[in-house]
This record gives C-alpha cells, sequence and structure tokens, in this order.
C-alpha cells in the first residue's frame, strides 16, 4: 500500500505543486513592485514601467523569455478561457472605440490583477471585473506551465 501511495505522489502531485509553484512565482515578483512609477517605455521595476515593460520584466525575472510590447505579448504562450485562468496567466484588454489589445497585467486571483496601468499611476492591484476593465477584457494568455514529468 505505500508504494502505491508513493507511486501516485511522485507521478500526479509533482505537476501540480509545479504549476501552483510556478504561479506564486510569477505573483510574488509582480507585487513586489507595486508602486512602481508608471513610465512610457519603461522595463525597470525599480525606477519605472509600463504595462507591457512590467509583464516581460516580470516574466524574464521567473526564467521566461516574454516579448516587449503588447502586439507581441498577446500572441505569446497559449490563450486560456475566462472560467480557466490561473494566478500569473496575462490578461489583455482592448480599447472601447476600435476594439485594438492595448494593455496587459498579470492576473492575481480573486477577480484581480496586477498592472502599470497609465501616466501618472503606479504598479497596483484592481478588478478586472469591474466597470473600468470588464467591458474590456480581451482574452487570457498563459506564458509558463510546469513540464510534464514522467
Amino acid at each position: 500500500m505505500k508504494w502505491l501511495i508513493a507511486f501516485f505522489l511522485l507521478t500526479f502531485c509533482p505537476v501540480a505543486f509545479g504549476q501552483e509553484i510556478i504561479e506564486q512565482r510569477v505573483l510574488t515578483q509582480a507585487l513586489s513592485a507595486l508602486k512602481t512609477p508608471y513610465q512610457w517605455g519603461g522595463t525597470n521595476l525599480a525606477k519605472g514601467v509600463d504595462c507591457s515593460g512590467f509583464t516581460s520584466e516580470v516574466f524574464k525575472r521567473v526564467g521566461a523569455n516574454l516579448p516587449r510590447t503588447v502586439s507581441e505579448q498577446v500572441r505569446a504562450g497559449k490563450q486560456v478561457s475566462m472560467r480557466d485562468i490561473h494566478v500569473g496567466d496575462l490578461v489583455f484588454f482592448k480599447d472601447k472605440p476600435d476594439g485594438k489589445i492595448t494593455h496587459v497585467g498579470i492576473y492575481a486571483g480573486y477577480g484581480k490583477m496586477v498592472h502599470a496601468p497609465r501616466k501618472g499611476t503606479t504598479v497596483r492591484i484592481d478588478i478586472i471585473y469591474g466597470k473600468i476593465y470588464g467591458p474590456r477584457f480581451a482574452q487570457a494568455r498563459r506564458i509558463v506551465e510546469s513540464p510534464p514529468i514522467y
């Protein structure tokens, strides 16, 4: 019986635990940048970032290569449905007039994201289902996943 339990834990649990560790690493890095000033074109998590500079630098810190701009990031990783979104996934938003995707943040769980919203603000946490971002939600993408363990 002990070998069966050990087999189960070694076979199935590391994948789930591994994914949760990756998600938490992304979230920890994102939260460490809270209150960093918004700076258009910025990529320095201490001095200033824009939305895509923020996400690319967070993922760089966890060892993932993410392109620099929103238009490139929206094609990275794999798209996930809103009901399958996990902590650490990228969430994308579009402009109302033309529908072009122009903003990105990192899903923090419980309907919230960490992002660099706009000039005059800092990296902060906002609700993605509210009046401001809810109607603008475009898609979510998973950038890093724990590889299967065989």
